[in-house]
């Protein structure tokens, strides 16, 4: 199936869409109850920006996957990785400055797995290398690997070559559909009318 072909969602669909999303809100809502009331052993603050954010994710997965909807697939994608960030530093005692990269390859990863889902990767290729291009050059500075007076060259030189892609592949797409004016096709000629008394 390709993700750009329009789809006519039923009301079945709809329905169906719209009740698991309220289910993951409300999943969501008695989770952080049992955690005020002491029935799972964690404290509210902690788990509140990673359970909603999860629980936005779920609501936009199942109902993207039930409506057939790649852009509700992608959003609920993109909403797992900060869920991710936020348990990592909470219970993983790992530095925001250490996951920020994570922030910057959510359209790679949410465009990745829109491709993998719709077997499709056409549409994503541009997101997928660009933004998987900074998160991973970003991640040499935030790993310790390198200190950003490698990684900020790094980011430049990538974006400059990532834009001058771009200007010659528009250029030479624009080049492809001109058409030379001796290369057009010649407009037949319109027959001229009878003259009278011929």
């Amino acid at each position: 199936m390709n993700e750009s072909d329009e789809i006519k969602v039923s009301k079945r669909q709809k329905a169906a869409g719209n009740i698991c999303a309220g289910a993951a809100v409300i999943l969501c809502g008695f989770f952080l109850l049992l955690c005020g009331v002491d029935v799972i052993p964690l404290y509210v603050p902690d788990v509140l920006a990673a359970s909603i954010l999860l629980a936005v994710a779920f609501a936009f997965l199942s109902s993207g996957m039930i409506q057939k909807n790649a852009v509700s697939v992608w959003i609920g994608v993109a909403f797992i990785l900060p869920a991710l960030v936020e348990i990592l530093v909470k219970y993983a005692h790992v530095r925001y400055d250490a996951l920020y990269p994570l922030y910057i390859a959510i359209p790679a990863v949410a465009s990745c797995a829109t491709g993998l889902i719709w077997r499709n990767f056409k549409p994503h290729y541009a997101a997928i290398i660009f933004f998987g291009g900074l998160a991973a050059l970003f991640t040499l500075q935030s790993s310790g690997l390198t200190g950003w007076e490698v990684a900020a060259p790094a980011v430049l030189l990538f974006i400059g070559a990532c834009i001058t892609f771009v200007a010659v592949r528009s250029y030479r797409k624009k080049d492809a559909d001109e058409v030379p004016a001796d290369q057009e096709p010649e407009k037949p000629e319109e027959a001229e009318p009878p003259q009278d008394g011929k």
